[in-house]
């Protein structure tokens, strides 16, 4: 069964990616070209957001999936949804741990940077 089906689907990927490797090429340079600028700031390139890249692509994404095939209640997908927008939230750095702190508490946290001199 597995060879009736394979067989065939893959003499026509071999023979799709042959017709058109030139375009397929600079699709995916073109691709590789604006994810490098999306992963920089200041033409460097950011520890965060790669790291923010790669657990949302390798952790979160199969976890998701895993998640939403095993739960049916819509209520705790809803909950699950929220919880992982708000981590890819923190992880790109759109919202601030002293954020979450300051909702949480209702109070204001402030980045003391200048010396007071008294």
């Amino acid at each position: 069964m597995y060879l009736v089906g394979g067989l065939p689907l893959t003499i026509f990927l071999v023979l799709f990616y042959f017709r058109n490797k030139e375009t397929l090429g600079k699709s995916f340079v073109s691709f590789i070209e604006w994810a490098k600028h999306s992963l920089e700031t200041a033409n460097q390139a950011s520890p965060e957001k790669i790291t923010a890249f790669v657990v949302i692509n390798f952790v979160y994404v199969p976890g998701r999936l895993y998640f939403v095939l095993k739960i049916i209640d819509p209520l705790h997908l809803l909950y699950g949804s929220l919880i992982d927008a708000g981590l890819v939230l923190v992880l790109y750095g759109i919202i601030k741990p002293s954020q979450i702190i300051e909702l949480k508490n209702g109070m204001k946290v402030e980045n003391k940077t200048e010396v007071e001199i008294k």
